[in-house]
């Protein structure tokens, strides 16, 4: 398996920026149409994949969940998160992990800032939160090299 965040990732597509809140969502997911990244806001769940690998992401952590991936999102301590799902080229299979960023709040205010153009649809919003993608990613990816 590749590792997910490198410096060469290339978004195709940015497809959705929302967020989730406490309550809200799809529990359950069969064969994934694109990859995600999902930012906790405040709660914590835990990621049972059809592997039997198990993951929890919790508030200020960032979970990456693969194309077509299956899982069940099992909440822990009802919370909000924030998440956008793209695609790549060349497309690529990853395994799911959970970044625990140590500034989290940048990585937050992205999030609800790619939430909020998604929404807004405006002139240029699909390159704006791409933009935005490419800040988080690039973040995790420094985070990642300096641990």
């Amino acid at each position: 398996m590749e590792q997910f965040i490198t410096d060469d990732i290339r978004v195709d597509e940015a497809l959705l920026a929302c967020f989730v809140a406490a309550g809200s969502g799809t529990r359950l997911h069969k064969d994934r149409q694109s990859h995600g990244l999902a930012m906790y806001a405040s709660g914590q769940a835990k990621y049972v994949f059809d592997d039997g690998k198990e993951l929890i992401a919790k508030k200020n952590q960032i979970i990456y969940l693969p194309k077509h991936s299956f899982y069940e999102v099992v909440p822990i301590e009802e919370g909000d998160c924030y998440a956008v799902n793209f695609t790549v080229m060349p497309d690529r299979q990853c395994d799911a992990e959970v970044f625990r960023p140590k500034n989290p709040a940048p990585l937050l205010d992205a999030f609800a800032k790619a939430k909020t153009v998604w929404t807004a649809k405006t002139e240029g919003y699909l390159l704006k939160v791409k933009s935005l993608l490419y800040d988080i990613l690039y973040a995790l990816l420094r985070e990642k090299r300096l641990s």
